[in-house]
Protein backbone atom coordinates (compact mmCIF):
# COMPACT_ATOMS: atom_id res chain seq x y z
CA UNK A 1 0.00 0.00 0.00
CA UNK A 2 1.29 3.45 -0.77
CA UNK A 3 0.79 6.30 1.64
CA UNK A 4 1.54 9.90 0.76
CA UNK A 5 2.24 12.19 3.69
CA UNK A 6 2.00 15.98 3.69
CA UNK A 7 5.67 16.96 3.62
CA UNK A 8 9.23 15.74 3.42
CA UNK A 9 9.58 16.48 7.13
CA UNK A 10 6.67 14.15 7.89
CA UNK A 11 8.38 11.44 5.82
CA UNK A 12 11.62 11.86 7.76
CA UNK A 13 9.79 11.90 11.09
CA UNK A 14 7.76 8.80 10.18
CA UNK A 15 10.89 6.89 9.13
CA UNK A 16 12.69 7.89 12.35
CA UNK A 17 9.67 6.87 14.44
CA UNK A 18 9.41 3.51 12.67
CA UNK A 19 13.16 2.86 12.97
CA UNK A 20 13.02 3.61 16.71
CA UNK A 21 10.41 0.85 16.98
CA UNK A 22 12.58 -1.57 14.99
CA UNK A 23 10.37 -1.63 11.92
CA UNK A 24 11.72 -3.75 9.09
CA UNK A 25 12.76 -1.65 6.10
CA UNK A 26 13.90 -2.82 2.70
CA UNK A 27 16.02 -0.89 0.23
CA UNK A 28 14.41 -0.93 -3.19
CA UNK A 29 16.16 0.21 -6.36
CA UNK A 30 15.09 3.70 -7.42
CA UNK A 31 14.12 2.26 -10.81
CA UNK A 32 11.16 0.55 -9.10
CA UNK A 33 9.81 3.92 -7.94
CA UNK A 34 10.22 6.22 -10.95
CA UNK A 35 9.12 9.76 -10.22
CA UNK A 36 8.96 9.20 -6.45
CA UNK A 37 11.89 10.57 -4.49
CA UNK A 38 12.73 9.79 -0.88
CA UNK A 39 10.50 6.77 -0.49
CA UNK A 40 10.64 4.28 2.37
CA UNK A 41 9.43 0.69 2.16
CA UNK A 42 8.51 -0.90 5.47
CA UNK A 43 6.97 -4.26 6.38
CA UNK A 44 4.48 -4.52 9.23
CA UNK A 45 4.21 -7.53 11.61
CA UNK A 46 1.51 -9.09 9.41
CA UNK A 47 3.97 -9.04 6.47
CA UNK A 48 2.20 -6.25 4.58
CA UNK A 49 4.36 -3.71 2.79
CA UNK A 50 3.90 0.03 3.03
CA UNK A 51 5.41 2.56 0.64
CA UNK A 52 5.75 5.87 2.45
CA UNK A 53 6.43 8.99 0.38
CA UNK A 54 5.60 12.67 0.13
CA UNK A 55 6.35 13.50 -3.52
CA UNK A 56 5.33 11.88 -6.77
CA UNK A 57 6.15 13.43 -10.09
CA UNK A 58 3.23 14.78 -12.09
CA UNK A 59 3.06 13.84 -15.75
CA UNK A 60 3.07 16.91 -17.96
CA UNK A 61 0.37 18.09 -20.33
CA UNK A 62 2.28 16.36 -23.12
CA UNK A 63 1.78 13.00 -21.28
CA UNK A 64 5.50 12.68 -20.70
CA UNK A 65 7.32 12.10 -17.45
CA UNK A 66 10.46 13.99 -16.48
CA UNK A 67 13.61 12.32 -17.91
CA UNK A 68 15.44 10.23 -15.31
CA UNK A 69 18.56 12.39 -15.69
CA UNK A 70 16.83 15.49 -14.32
CA UNK A 71 15.06 13.86 -11.39
CA UNK A 72 16.27 14.64 -7.88
CA UNK A 73 18.57 11.81 -6.75
CA UNK A 74 17.86 10.20 -3.40
CA UNK A 75 20.73 10.47 -0.93
CA UNK A 76 21.48 8.21 2.00
CA UNK A 77 21.23 9.25 4.71
CA UNK A 78 18.24 11.36 3.77
CA UNK A 79 18.89 15.07 3.47
CA UNK A 80 17.79 17.30 6.33
CA UNK A 81 15.56 19.44 4.11
CA UNK A 82 15.15 20.82 0.61
CA UNK A 83 12.73 22.97 -1.37
CA UNK A 84 9.74 21.23 -2.95
CA UNK A 85 9.75 20.82 -6.71
CA UNK A 86 7.32 22.97 -8.72
CA UNK A 87 5.13 19.95 -9.52
CA UNK A 88 4.88 18.73 -5.93
CA UNK A 89 1.41 17.25 -5.74
CA UNK A 90 -0.96 19.11 -3.47
CA UNK A 91 -4.09 17.19 -2.61
CA UNK A 92 -5.54 15.17 0.23
CA UNK A 93 -2.76 13.35 2.06
CA UNK A 94 -2.44 11.57 5.38
CA UNK A 95 -1.51 14.30 7.83
CA UNK A 96 -0.64 12.05 10.75
CA UNK A 97 -0.70 13.18 14.35
CA UNK A 98 -0.32 16.92 14.97
CA UNK A 99 3.13 18.25 15.68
Amino acid sequence: MGMQVGSYRQSRDAVAWLRARRARFIDMPAELSPGIDYVAHVRNPEEHWLRLFYYIEQVGLDSRARPAGVRRPMQNPWREAFDPLPDTYVDQVFQGPPG
